[in-house]
């Protein structure tokens, strides 16, 4: 995916985040980053992982992809670069939906069709993405 340099990433940093084994990487020397142009989140499955990295594309903009180290880094990096590439072509411009549910209010949506269903202690809340162009 192409953005402009210094382009805020927030909401595909969101959308990556709450997908299955995402957390957020950190790591002293980049080369255990996977390189120096790498950075979070990461997609973990045990002795492997996977992150997003970035590439110049032109003088002005950036091409987002991903790397990956370990035993299962090609099956995760292509599980990370097509989660990118799903969020490019359905969700990217769209602005993602936030609800919360305190404990003890039922959601007024089905929220089995939430990218992210998030419970804690205090309630749920529930993060969708609507396709771009459909708000």
């Amino acid at each position: 995916m192409i953005y402009k340099n210094r382009t805020i990433w927030l909401d595909l940093l969101t959308y990556l985040l709450v997908q299955p084994g995402a957390c957020a990487m950190e790591a002293e020397d980049p080369a255990d980053r996977g390189s120096d142009m790498s950075f979070y989140p990461a997609l973990v499955n045990g002795a492997s992982f996977a992150a997003l990295h970035r590439r110049p594309a032109t003088e002005t903009t950036l091409e987002v992809g991903a790397i990956g180290k370990g035993p299962d880094a090609a099956l995760l990096t292509r599980r990370l670069a097509d989660t990118i590439a799903r969020y490019g072509a359905h969700h990217r411009g769209a602005d993602p939906l936030f609800k919360w549910w305190p404990v003890g209010t039922e959601p007024d949506d089905d929220v089995s069709s939430s990218v992210a269903v998030l419970p804690r202690s205090h309630g749920t809340l529930t993060i969708n993405w609507p396709e771009a162009g459909h708000q």
